[in-house]
């Protein structure tokens, strides 16, 4: 039972760290290219 509990709390805390990763490395993308043709 507690093995379980633990294993399903890393698996939210997994889906949630995919789903932000996600969405942060599409603001970064977003970020870096908008930096560098203001840059250019």
């Amino acid at each position: 039972m507690f093995l379980s509990f633990y294993y399903y709390i890393y698996l939210v805390i997994n889906t949630l760290n995919i789903i932000v990763n996600k969405k942060v490395k599409n603001k970064w993308k977003k970020f870096n290219e908008s930096g560098r043709s203001s840059r250019a």
